[in-house]
């Protein structure tokens, strides 16, 4: 039952130390009075057997006497001690009496038994005991009064009787030994005894009281400083019974819980929490009881104005006189648990759109296959890839590009339903779990309304609108399938997405990843093939079409694998390109070449011949690329006008300015340049004039439907007077039959390669094509391309 309290300890004097020392004078006196009942009890008995061995007289002072001492005893205990009354007199009452008994019954035994009796009777030493219980019983002034009243009583029995002639006065004292009566001397010593242990008293019950009132001071104090503390720390504390129920507690608590003490008095401690946490609370509180070690727990509280805060909670078992206790100590930790929550969101949520981040997502997904696995539930994965988001930051600026991507997380979570997770892994890329899916059709309908909704106009600025579309690659499970392997799958048919038109979605095929596991290791085995001399060079040759003379070769990339055989270019160069490992091989194919076509013109003197190297975007956009040129025709030794680059028409369009700038200082260094599959790209005839270029080369694409397809036929015309229009020279690509060759012979084209001619082939083969094309005629003398 819970008992009201609003402070502790419960209120009590403990700061009236008289009151408390004569609370504990009482509680000895009480003691003394049982034994003086019992004392008393035992010699009624004895007086009762033995009262017809003493005189009557003797018999009746025996009975006389204890009685009413017997009365006496009683009735104070019945009357005071058993109500815990107090009266400030009765333990010098009690002295009185108990002396006067003693005094009394030993004048008794001089009046009416033998005079020996009353001065060597055993009972004489009544008077010590007496006076030896006075420092549990009384002050030192009624320990010093009790001392005169013993010393007075006891000379008035001795003098009364030696001056009576009842007690023979003796003149040795050796002859009381074996002679009735006795000396002055004897007395006054006794005398001098009962005074002397009766100052002996005085002073221990002196000494007593001072250490009771000071020890009852110091706790006073202490508690006082404890009720202080108790009441103005910051520290919520509540003492709790066995049962949970709140016994005592500080202001501090009563604020934290939002109540006043006495609402506080009639609650349990668990009745604080919420319903949820009930019995957790309940749980702790049984378990400090049960076994007394400390709990520590951090414990929800609901407050009266229905506001749920957090406390930090210890709770210790004490000893207590009325049984355990349990001591409540609480921290209100509300911010720093408000705090960590933040903490907890920011590290589990992008900032920018507050979608779940990638660590939340991975997280999501974890649990959603432990649910498909214990219940057969059906889940996706979408990875989402933004199409062209680049260039929004690019014309706009990341302000815009932001606005972008939290429109974007807008219509991600209206497309998708309030169960699905929607998160942002990084940049633009967005990831769905959609948990519950009933097979592809289920599937496809959410791929369907997420590109919907992606493609309608956002409004990103005043008067700025902009689409989005998203590539989406789909990943189901599978059994005995990781959370890794699926987030795989997605990635990969995000890959396959990507290669498709903007806007598509994927669902995940296991032969793609087949492919993308063929693809990385093929693009470890292209990192370790130049170190370990894997690529070789083949060089197809370029002939003028009227004499049929080889005029150039083009140097052409292949790779010898030791597994894999030799590996078709399209399959590596494209990883080559995508790793940045191009730079580096192209300066090798660069090196290689010049040294294979100045080892060739060492032995064709009056017929040099030009040797053509293809360079990609991403060695354009190299600094190192007019080094790497230059560094090959200084070490071949091969004259930079027989040395042509090959650049494809898209690479000139990507970076105009840059492009125009290592072209120009490319051209400086003297080698020729070519635009490579013209006819595929954008590029205008304005586009042209800027460029530093030597020849044309019409893609295969125009030459192979030539001359059935008339399309085809009228395209490489117009390219072809588009060169003689800018006076460059040009070479169709892919001849293989003669009615080409004499179709694009009667247009004005100059030279040409393909199966017709040759197929590409090793650096020893060109030297015997070159000896036997040596014989054939001319067409004046035999100057590289573009001279």
């Amino acid at each position: 039952m819970a008992v009201k309290a609003s402070t502790y300890p419960p209120p009590q004097a403990v700061d009236d130390t008289s009151l408390v020392v004569e609370r504990q004078f009482a509680r000895a006196e009480r003691i003394t009075n049982y034994v003086r009942l019992t004392v008393l009890g035992v010699f009624g008995l004895g007086a009762v057997a033995f009262f017809p061995l003493f005189p009557r007289a003797v018999s009746l002072v025996n009975l006389s006497i204890l009685v009413p001492m017997l009365c006496w005893s009683a009735a104070q205990h019945r009357a005071i001690h058993a109500t815990d009354r107090r009266w400030e007199h009765l333990s010098l009452v009690n002295a009185f009496v108990d002396v006067t008994a003693v005094t009394a019954l030993l004048f008794g035994y001089g009046l009416f038994g033998s005079p020996d009796q009353a001065v060597k009777s055993p009972i004489w030493v009544a008077y010590f005991v007496i006076l030896a219980a006075r420092p549990f019983t009384g002050t030192a002034r009624r320990a010093a009064a009790v001392t005169a009243i013993v010393g007075i009583e006891y000379i008035a029995l001795w003098s009364f009787l030696l001056a009576s002639g009842r007690l023979a006065l003796l003149a040795n004292p050796a002859d009381t030994l074996h002679m009735s009566g006795s000396t002055l001397v004897d007395e006054l010593a006794k005398t001098s005894m009962l005074l002397l242990a009766g100052a002996v008293s005085t002073y221990a019950t002196a000494w007593n009281e001072h250490t009771l009132r000071k020890a009852v001071e110091a706790i006073g104090a202490s508690d006082a400083r404890f009720r202080a503390i108790f009441e103005h720390t910051g520290v919520s504390i509540a003492l709790l019974d066995r049962t949970g129920h709140v016994t005592a507690s500080n202001s501090a608590f009563d604020e934290f819980v939002g109540y006043d003490s006495v609402a506080v008095a009639q609650r349990t401690l668990p009745a604080f929490s919420p319903a949820e946490d009930t019995e957790h609370s309940v749980a702790c509180v049984a378990d400090v009881v049960a076994d007394g070690r400390t709990r520590n727990a951090e414990m929800r509280f609901a407050r009266c104005d229905g506001q749920v805060v957090w406390g930090s909670v210890t709770l210790s078992r004490i000893r207590h006189a009325d049984g355990d206790r349990v001591i409540a100590m609480i921290q209100d930790i509300t911010q720093r648990k408000a705090l960590e929550a933040e903490l907890m969101h920011q590290a589990l949520h992008d900032p920018l759109t507050g979608l779940a981040n990638r660590t939340l997502f991975r997280d999501r997904v974890g649990h959603a296959l432990e649910r498909s696995i214990r219940g057969n539930a059906e889940l996706a994965v979408f990875v989402l890839d933004l199409d062209n988001f680049k260039s929004v930051n690019e014309a706009f600026g990341h302000g815009t590009g932001d606005r972008l991507l939290v429109h974007v997380a807008e219509r991600l979570l209206n497309a998708t339903r309030g169960c699905d997770t929607v998160a942002r892994l990084g940049g633009d890329e967005f990831a769905v779990l959609v948990d519950g899916t009933r097979g592809e059709t289920d599937i496809a309908a959410v791929a369907d309304r997420i590109v919907a909704a992606l493609q309608a106009p956002s409004v990103l600025a005043p008067g700025s609108t902009q689409s989005t579309t998203a590539s989406i690659g789909i990943a189901r499970p599978v059994a005995g399938e990781s959370m890794d392997e699926l987030l795989r799958n997605a990635d990969v048919a995000l890959s396959s997405a990507k290669s498709r038109a903007r806007g598509a979605w994927v669902l995940y095929d296991p032969a793609e990843h087949a492919a993308v596991v063929d693809r990385i290791a093929l693009e470890h085995d292209l990192r370790e093939a130049l170190p370990r001399r894997e690529f070789f060079l083949v060089y197809q040759p370029i002939v003028g079409l009227e004499s049929g003379d080889v005029r150039a070769v083009e140097a052409l990339l292949r790779w010898q694998h030791p597994a894999r055989g030799v590996v078709a270019p399209d399959r590596f160069i494209p990883l080559a390109e995508d790793s940045g490992l191009i730079v580096p091989l192209g300066a090798w194919i660069l090196a290689e070449a010049c040294r294979d076509a100045a080892e060739w013109n060492r032995l064709r003197e009056d017929s040099p011949i030009g040797v053509t190297v293809n360079v990609s975007a991403r060695q354009i956009a190299s600094d190192h690329i007019v080094a790497d040129v230059a560094r090959s025709l200084s070490e071949s030794g091969l004259d930079a006008g027989l040395l042509m680059l090959e650049i494809t028409e898209s690479v000139l369009m990507e970076d105009t300015e840059l492009t125009i700038g290592r072209l120009a200082a490319l051209k400086a260094l003297g080698v020729q340049l070519a635009v490579d599959d013209f006819g595929t790209g954008y590029s205008s005839l304005s586009h042209l004039q800027q460029f530093p270029v030597d020849v044309l080369k019409i893609d295969r694409r125009f030459i192979e439907r030539i001359p059935h397809d008339q399309n085809s036929e009228a395209l490489a015309r117009t390219i072809l007077a588009l060169g003689a229009m800018l006076s460059l020279r040009t070479v169709a690509e892919g001849v293989e039959t003669s009615e080409q060759r004499t179709t694009l012979t009667d247009m004005g084209c100059d030279f040409a390669q393909g199966y017709l001619f040759s197929k590409p082939v090793s650096v020893t083969e060109v030297r015997s094509l070159l000896d036997k094309r040596g014989s054939l005629p001319r067409l004046g003398a035999a100057a590289p391309i573009g001279a």
